[in-house]
């Protein structure tokens, strides 16, 4: 077993006891998600700044529909009058 930064390499030999395999590594594709305003599709990556969204843009029209109350978390009724002294008493 070989120790290379943060990733864990194991040779074949380590397994099978016949060598290191012929075979390159496989690349390892990133996860991808809709951007949320305009459903573009979006590499969900440490690289994109602007994650979920494809741009600045989009991310600055979803946070302009929150503060205009288009968007909300939605209440719940039997909790929306509950209090932190009501949360204090057993």
């Amino acid at each position: 077993m070989v120790l290379h930064g943060t990733f864990v390499l194991i040779t074949v030999s380590a397994i099978t006891g016949t060598g290191i395999l012929d075979t390159p590594p496989r690349e390892i594709t990133m996860p991808t998600v809709n951007c949320p305003t305009c459903r573009k599709s979006v590499e969900w990556s440490t690289e994109n700044t602007h994650r979920p969204f494809c741009s600045d843009r989009c991310r600055l029209i979803d946070l302009g529909e929150w503060a205009d109350g288009n968007r909300y978390i939605p209440m719940d009724p039997e909790h929306d009058e509950v209090t932190s002294a009501d949360l204090d008493r057993d």
